[in-house]
């Protein structure tokens, strides 16, 4: 790994084995004395986070560099990186781990070391948005099954068997985030939250088997009734005619959203199942006409203190 000068561009520009890999980014921030002295940050990542709004405000009054001084930081940086044993704190995200993947193409044995002990780290961490980014370029994948799961305290069989089932791997997301990260609304995703070493959100997109829908997930609400935490369900378009019975084994759900199915509800009767979540404070439904607010089913739901989406 080398660091060359654009004498065009006036850029620092890398190279890994004699190859012109990315130009540098200059990053600088300018971080408030009292703030420095009573905060720690673990990565650079998480300063440019913290004090970007405080920066853009500031921008007129950051330190200027020149070119040369611009190359001599680069190399510095990276030295102290290389020194460290490739330590992605020292680098931001968006340089530390292309770099790293780089060098493991190379037969570098250390870097793809590390670059597999970091991805395990920052998922570990849960810092999200270095997870947007390890699942944004696929280096999650560098991780098998087996040793994503491991990085979590709690029993995750429940969601390993679903994985058998539906042939589609689960991914991490951030609590209360109603979108996946990264991927487009068409794609199949299926997520889940954690929050004090629990599983308390699990989330499905996409996730359509037209033929057997009943059968499916069933056996999947069967498995999820296993999380001891589990809060909130989410299936988007996931091709749902009915509310599963099922449901009601859920003991500590209480936001259920059903948006964007397939919901072949004309009746009150086929509504009722929805009375036998105990915990459950919300529900969303999403387009189905044919029961109105003034029902009997969503007129006890309210009664039992339910906010009710149709």
């Amino acid at each position: 790994m080398d660091f060359r000068v654009d004498e065009k561009r006036l850029r620092t520009n890398i190279y890994v084995n004699g190859m012109p890999f990315r130009q540098c980014m200059t990053l600088i921030l300018h971080i408030p004395k009292n703030s420095l002295e009573r905060e720690t940050f673990e990565s650079i990542d998480e300063y440019e986070d913290k004090y970007a709004e405080f920066n853009l405000h500031n921008k007129d009054n950051l330190l200027q560099i020149t070119p040369e001084e611009e190359f001599w930081a680069h190399c510095s940086n990276l030295q102290a990186w290389v020194e460290h044993d490739y330590d992605t704190n020292l680098l931001h995200s968006n340089l530390s781990f292309p770099l790293l993947e780089e060098l493991s193409k190379y037969n570098d044995k250390k870097a793809y070391k590390v670059f597999r002990e970091e991805i395990g780290k920052k998922i570990q961490k849960r810092y999200f948005p270095i997870i947007s980014l390890l699942y944004d370029e696929g280096y999650v994948d560098y991780l098998s099954r087996e040793e994503f799961w491991s990085l979590f305290p709690f029993d995750s069989r429940p969601l390993q068997e679903i994985e058998d089932i539906l042939g589609e791997a689960f991914i991490l997301y951030e609590p209360s985030k109603l979108l996946f990260y990264g991927y487009d609304r068409i794609e199949r995703v299926m997520g889940f939250c954690v929050e004090d070493d629990e599983i308390t959100e699990v989330g499905f997109s996409h996730v359509e088997y037209p033929y057997y829908p009943k059968i499916i997930w069933d056996t999947i609400l069967g498995k999820l009734s296993r999380l001891p935490k589990l809060r909130h369900l989410r299936f988007d378009q996931c091709n749902l005619t009915g509310i599963p019975l099922q449901l009601n084994n859920l003991k500590t759900l209480e936001k259920l959203d059903l948006s964007n199915n397939h919901l072949e509800i004309k009746n009150d009767r086929m509504l009722r199942s929805l009375l036998l979540i105990r915990r459950l404070k919300e529900v969303t439904l999403g387009g189905v006409s044919a029961i109105s607010h003034e029902s009997d089913v969503v007129r006890k739901l309210k009664e039992k203190g339910v906010k009710v989406n149709l």
